[in-house]
């Protein structure tokens, strides 16, 4: 049986170009009540996706809400990485 490869998580699975947006809005979000941290995240993927091209999004809306999903994903683990390192306790529920 072939070894499995290693679990890489969805921060570190992002690309180097996409790590540093979500690191700055994790730690924007560690401030936030845990109860609040969906509806705000949901409002900032929505801006993002306000500034995707139109006709790209058109085409291709199913890998746009997939590559949103992923990135949301990465940021919500970034966010509890850094409440479990003690980098915000004002996010802990």
């Amino acid at each position: 049986m072939a070894p499995e490869p290693p679990v890489t998580g969805a921060f570190d699975a992002l690309s180097e170009a996409l790590r540093p947006h979500a690191e700055r809005w994790a730690v924007q979000l560690l401030t936030v009540p845990d109860d609040q941290v969906t509806r705000i995240l949901e409002q900032v993927l929505r801006g993002v996706l306000a500034e995707v091209d139109q006709d790209y999004a058109r085409a291709n809306l199913d890998e746009v809400k997939e590559w949103l999903r992923l990135v949301g994903h990465a940021i919500v683990e970034r966010r509890h990485e850094l409440l479990m390192r003690g980098a915000g306790a004002a996010g802990t529920a």
